[in-house]
């Protein structure tokens, strides 16, 4: 019971502070790491949970909660037949749901590897690299650039785009890219979309993969703006946004990075006006205070071993 209170301590929290803190925006990739650390702080303690209730630690001998007492019972059939039915009916349930969240997270996992090995071989047919840009090059006359991840995968710009675009922020827009490669953040993309579709009823999994879709953009246009200007980011952003919004864009895979992906206009506003940089004492806080959040479901389940009687609501008889 602790560890889901905890859990549900940490989701509502999330949901409610994380969107709105200004640090996210100064420092996305700390942001970054402020959501996965709720989702694996979430994780851990449904397990810890789970497993809590399954594995006979010394102390349940002794001392129990008095729904744990009861369950033993109905499965065992001291509360009647109806009790023991409705126990079984029960665990039953809670591993079908088991199930089905497994099998989710497997078909969606393969769906997304299918998609992405078809775009790479049709890529092989239509497409050609261009070493000096370090890009497959596509001919459609849309300006658009896209990132392909996964092994094998490419950075995939339109003839468009290059016709389109001046040097500067054709250089812009693939550095842009290429930091979504070399960050992988098509993983961190991937964790709270599995989660959310095998949860789909748990509000801060939708949360989390939305504001992670966010927050890898605004973390690649960081890195990009490291050695090109934020102003001819920008201007590609806009031109490729404008023909994205047009009747037939150019269709980009739905595990693709592209150039004009989430909101636009805040990228564009970031990269006009960008946020002041975090101190190395924020930075600091933010690192300890996000470690602190990982640990603390071992903590409390380590608690619970070591005085049991954190573990014990009511006083129960001895389970055999």
């Amino acid at each position: 019971m602790h560890l889901l209170l905890l859990a549900a301590l940490i989701s509502i929290a999330a949901s409610r502070l994380l969107p709105r803190a200004r640090w996210v925006c100064q420092a996305p990739g700390l942001g970054l790491a402020a959501w996965h650390a709720v989702l694996a702080s979430i994780v851990i303690s449904g397990a810890g949970a789970s497993l809590s209730l399954l594995a006979r630690w010394p102390a349940t001998q002794q001392t129990v909660c008095t729904w744990w007492a009861w369950c033993v019972d109905i499965l065992s059939g001291q509360l009647g037949p109806a009790g023991r039915i409705v126990g079984w009916l029960a665990v039953t349930a809670f591993a079908v749901l088991a199930t089905r969240a497994a099998r989710t997270i497997v078909r969606s996992w393969r769906e997304a590897s299918r998609l992405r090995q078809g775009h790479l071989e049709a890529l092989s047919i239509v497409g050609r690299p261009d070493p000096q840009l370090g890009a497959v090059v596509v001919d459609d006359y849309r300006p658009a650039a896209y990132a392909l991840p996964g092994r094998g995968g490419r950075i995939v710009i339109t003839s468009g785009a290059l016709a389109t675009l001046p040097h500067s922020q054709v250089g812009a827009i693939l550095a842009h890219e290429r930091a979504h490669t070399t960050g992988h953040h098509h993983l961190l993309l991937a964790t709270a979309r599995l989660l959310t579709h095998a949860f789909p009823r748990v509000a801060v999994f939708a949360d989390a993969h939305r504001q992670i879709d966010r927050l890898v953009e605004l973390h690649a246009d960081d890195i990009a703006t490291r050695r090109h200007a934020p102003l001819d980011l920008a201007r590609a952003v806009v031109t490729c946004a404008e023909a994205a919004s047009r009747p037939g864009g150019v269709p980009v895979p739905a595990m693709a990075a592209a150039a004009h992906g989430g909101d636009a206009l805040e990228r564009i506003h970031r990269l006009l006006q960008p946020p002041a940089p975090l101190s190395r004492r924020r930075r600091l806080a933010v690192a300890v205070t996000l470690a602190v959040l990982i640990g603390a479901p071992i903590l409390v389940a380590a608690l619970g071993v070591v005085f049991p009687a954190l573990g014990a609501c009511l006083p129960a008889p001895t389970v055999q």
